[in-house]
């Protein structure tokens, strides 16, 4: 994962992934605009800053959780262990046990 835009969803993602990592101001900020869809200008307000330091403390955010799966790759494993889990399923439909198993292992991998 380089360090370009990712679409909504895999910034969601990463922000429950690694979150905890971010400064509470950061952490709040990103949820206000990807979880609740706040626009800059109402997060601003909400949080008593300026437009400008709400963009900024979004794309700080952003680039840190980034950076973070870029040097960890925990979200990138999981999607790998997902479609190979999936795909064993697809192949093994006669041998249900086994394929409960990587059902358990495919749900775990889609948060």
């Amino acid at each position: 994962m380089n360090n370009t835009k990712l679409d909504k969803m895999q910034l969601l993602f990463l922000l429950d992934l690694y979150g905890g990592l971010l400064t509470d101001n950061q952490r709040k900020m990103l949820s206000l605009f990807y979880e609740k869809d706040f626009s800059l200008s109402e997060i601003a307000v909400e949080s008593g800053v300026s437009r400008q330091a709400v963009h900024d403390a979004i794309n700080k955010g952003e680039a840190m959780l980034i950076n973070t799966e870029t040097k960890l790759g925990i979200n990138s494993r999981m999607r790998q262990i997902n479609q190979k889990a999936t795909k064993l399923i697809n192949e093994t439909q006669n041998n249900e046990k086994f394929i409960l198993s990587l059902k358990e292992i495919v749900s775990l991998t889609e948060g």
